[in-house]
């Protein structure tokens, strides 16, 4: 499909070189295939003939979304956060722009900011669990386990099968010597949602050492 997707958006670009569009499209096509340089060209085309242009509408959103992803793969930080935050002018819930920020933060070490950004990240049920989870993570880094296992709790109840919560949330209650019957439970969810191999290896050892 990739292939495909990508010589109908080239092909759009030849007929119709001045149209953002087109590159936007084609730098999530590049994006979604790893090939991220390619993809950030794309993506500051699409700018800049978004800027240069009169279209009849504002630059998309999403542009600035997906290109915060990119630099943030790419640990061009300060860029991402700008790019996210052009996201958080044009949108009324832009929650997953503040999750890309604590994201952002995590990675730079800014453990304030990151919490700040996480605890903004929206409604979505699946999105907020992620930002719980990651939350629950700079709480284990600061020692905070008490709070860790709050963030940890709240991400398992807010949406039930995020896997990574769940093997966190048993790690968390071996380290602290918690109880340990819960614990496996926890595992055994995980290693229930987990389809990656070795994931489930990295869980399985886990359980091993209840045993």
């Amino acid at each position: 499909e990739y292939p495909k997707a990508e010589a109908e958006f080239k092909k759009g670009i030849e007929v119709q070189p001045s149209r953002p569009s087109n590159y936007l499209n084609l730098g999530t096509i590049y994006a979604s295939q790893g090939r991220y340089q390619k993809a950030k060209k794309a993506y500051e085309k699409a700018e800049n003939l978004y800027k240069n242009y009169e279209w009849g509408d504002l630059a998309s959103p999403e542009l600035y979304l997906n290109k915060a992803k990119l630099l943030l793969t790419l640990g061009l930080y300060q860029k991402a956060r700008i790019s996210a935050n052009h996201y958080i002018k044009r949108v009324p819930a832009p929650g997953k722009a503040h999750y890309i920020l604590g994201q952002i933060y995590t990675a730079m070490g800014k453990h304030v900011d990151a919490l700040r950004e996480y605890s903004q990240s929206g409604n979505d049920p699946k999105l907020k669990s992620e930002a719980h989870n990651n939350m629950a993570l700079i709480f284990i880094q600061q020692n905070l386990f008490d709070r860790a296992l709050e963030e940890l709790n709240q991400a398992v109840t807010i949406f039930p099968i995020l896997p990574d919560a769940h093997y966190n949330l048993a790690n968390l209650l071996i380290q602290t010597s918690g109880d340990l019957i819960k614990a496996r439970r926890h595992l055994e969810t995980a290693l229930k949602l987990t389809t990656n191999l070795e994931g489930q290896r990295r869980i399985k050892r886990t359980l091993d050492t209840l045993s």
